[in-house]
C-alpha cells in the first residue's frame, strides 16, 4: 500500500455514500442512507461478501421515552476477507514501469503523415501482468489513476466532477479492462496462428517478398517507413514484424473463400473467417469474464459489424467486406478493438498452451 490509496486504486475500487440508484439496486439488502457501499472495482464485485452488519438494538420505550425492556441486541459482524491473486511487489513495478514508460513517450515526436511532428500526448495507459500457468491476475495497473483516500469520507462535488472531465484524462477509468485500443502488430500472433490451421494459406504464403511497399486493388500497402525486409518466412516475418506480410495474409485468406477480386468484395463471407475465428477462440471480441465492473468487449470486425455501422450510409460498398478490410485485419489495424487484459489473456492461453 502506498500512501494516498495508489496502489490498484483502479482494480480495488472504492466505496461511497449509498444513493437512490444502490437503494433501488440492492432493494431488500437492509442498506439506509447512513450506509457506504462499494461502488468501482474490487470493492463493488465483492460488496456482499465484504459488508458486515452494524451494532442493532430495539427497544421497548415508556411514554417518556424511558427504557423499559431491550428487544434485541444484535452484535457488529465483520464482514469477510477477500484473497485476490495480486502480489503488491510486482503491482509496484508495473505501476512504476507504466509511469516510466508514458514518460518516455512524452519525449518522442510524432512523424506520421497525420501527427505534424508534435510530441505524443501520452494520456493514458495500462499495464497487466497474468500467471500463465491459471491465469490469475498478478498485477494489473491504470494510469492516470487517483487516491483512493479522497473517496473514504465522501469526496467534494467539484473534485469529483474534475475526474470526470476529458481534460483530467479520466482517472476513475480502468483502462486495463474499459480501455480499447487497436493492438497493431501484438495481433500478428493470432493471424499466423490462424494461417498454420488453414493449409492453403500457409502454402500460398510460406515465403514473401517484402520491398517495403506493395498495391492490390487499387491499394497501397507498406511497412512503417517502407522499409524492405526481403523475402522472408513466417518465423522472419515475426522476428521483423512484416507489415506486409501479414498484409498478404489477409489477403490470401480474402481469396481462399471466394472473393471477388475484380471488385475488391467478398459476397459471401458465411463461409467463414479464419483470422477471426481464431481471435475470438483466443477470447478476442468477448469480455474475459474477470468480473470486474463495465469489463469492455472489444471488437473482431466482420460483415455484419460493418453492415450494422453503416446502415444508414447511402454508399452500398460501405456494407461490404472488402478486401482491404481483410487485410487491417491480419495486422490489427481497421476496427480491431482490444482490452489490455484480453490481450494479455490471449498470449498467456497461447503460452499455456490453450
Amino acid at each position: 500500500y502506498t500512501p494516498g490509496g495508489l496502489t490498484a486504486a483502479n482494480l480495488l475500487g472504492y466505496v461511497g455514500a449509498v444513493n437512490a440508484h444502490d437503494l433501488t439496486l440492492h432493494q431488500g439488502g437492509g442498506y439506509t442512507v447512513n450506509d457506504v457501499i462499494g461502488k468501482d472495482g474490487v470493492e463493488q464485485v465483492f460488496e456482499n461478501e465484504l459488508r458486515g452488519s452494524p451494532h442493532l438494538e430495539k427497544f421497548e420505550v415508556d411514554s417518556r421515552g424511558r427504557i423499559v425492556t431491550v428487544l434485541q441486541n444484535q452484535k457488529a459482524k465483520a464482514g469477510n476477507n477477500i484473497q485476490l491473486s495480486l502480489d503488491v511487489n510486482i503491482q509496484t513495478a508495473a505501476q512504476n514501469a507504466l509511469a516510466q514508460g508514458i514518460a518516455e513517450v512524452r519525449t518522442r515526436t510524432d512523424t506520421s503523415p497525420t501527427g505534424g511532428n508534435k510530441l505524443f500526448a501520452g494520456n493514458g495507459g495500462a499495464a497487466v501482468v497474468l500467471d500463465a500457468r491459471d491465469g490469475s491476475v498478478v498485477a494489473m495497473a491504470s494510469s492516470p489513476t487517483y487516491p483512493v483516500d479522497q473517496f473514504t469520507n465522501g469526496i467534494p462535488a467539484n473534485l469529483f466532477s474534475t475526474y470526470t472531465q476529458p481534460g483530467s484524462n479520466f482517472p476513475l477509468l480502468n483502462r486495463a479492462t474499459q480501455g480499447l485500443y487497436p493492438p497493431g502488430s501484438t495481433f500478428k500472433l493470432f493471424t499466423s496462428v490462424a494461417a498454420l490451421e488453414h493449409p492453403q494459406v500457409t502454402a500460398a504464403g510460406a515465403t514473401f517478398d517484402d520491398h517495403g511497399c506493395f498495391t492490390y486493388a487499387n491499394r497501397v500497402f507498406s511497412n512503417a517507413g517502407k522499409t524492405a525486409n526481403g523475402v522472408v518466412n513466417l518465423d522472419q516475418a515475426l522476428t521483423v514484424s512484416s507489415d506486409l506480410y501479414f498484409y498478404n495474409m489477409g489477403l490470401l485468406f480474402w481469396n481462399a473463400y471466394s472473393g471477388d477480386t475484380a471488385r475488391g468484395i467478398k459476397p459471401n463471407p458465411a463461409a467463414g473467417y479464419g483470422i477471426q475465428e481464431t481471435a475470438r477462440a483466443f477470447g478476442l471480441g468477448q469480455p474475459t469474464g474477470v468480473g470486474l465492473p463495465q469489463e469492455a468487449s472489444g471488437r473482431i470486425p466482420d460483415l455484419a459489424f460493418k453492415q450494422a455501422v453503416n446502415k444508414t450510409n447511402p454508399d452500398p460498398y460501405s456494407r461490404e467486406w472488402l478486401i482491404g478490410d481483410n487485410a487491417n485485419v491480419a495486422t490489427g489495424q481497421g476496427d480491431v478493438l482490444v482490452t489490455p487484459l484480453q490481450m494479455a489473456a490471449a498470449y498467456a492461453a497461447f503460452a499455456n498452451g490453450g
